[in-house]
């Protein structure tokens, strides 16, 4: 739990979600990126909306997207740039989110944030990208 200047005690939630996809850094698809962020980042608003006097909220994609466009290509989608950071952030984080996107459950990065959470016996909750609603890990494979 974090606690802000007046003492209020909030969870920190982390959303974990797709975002790049594997292969030669020289043919990142942008539009895929940026899709993806918008994606991540609407259902981030509606948490937000439903959530914002009891949680906090973490989105990596949502928080990093936009500086990531401005980094060497080869960076942008180093898994090691996301790994340093990302790492941090689940570490810190009262609760694992995902938000089951198409292909959650083929990405490197979300596996590795379940694997960092489950490492810490953190509450992993699945999350309807559309709604913002909490879902089974059964419901949330078949939307992925």
């Amino acid at each position: 739990m974090l606690k802000n200047h007046k003492g209020n005690k909030k969870k920190l939630i982390y959303l974990a979600s797709p975002y790049t996809v594997k292969g030669n850094v020289r043919n990142i698809d942008f539009h895929l990126l940026d899709d993806r962020f918008h994606e991540v980042t609407k259902c981030l608003a509606r948490l937000t909306e439903q959530h914002y006097k009891s949680l906090l909220f973490f989105g990596p994609i949502t928080h990093s997207h936009h500086v990531a466009s401005y980094m060497n290509p080869e960076l942008h989608t180093a898994q090691v740039w996301l790994d340093e950071t990302d790492d941090y952030w689940v570490e810190l984080a009262d609760e694992l989110w995902i938000c089951a996107m198409r292909h959650w459950n083929e990405s490197s990065g979300v596996q590795h944030e379940i694997e960092l959470a489950t490492a810490k016996d953190k509450p992993i909750r699945y999350i309807d990208p559309i709604t913002g609603y909490f879902i089974t890990r059964e419901e949330a494979l078949r939307l992925g």
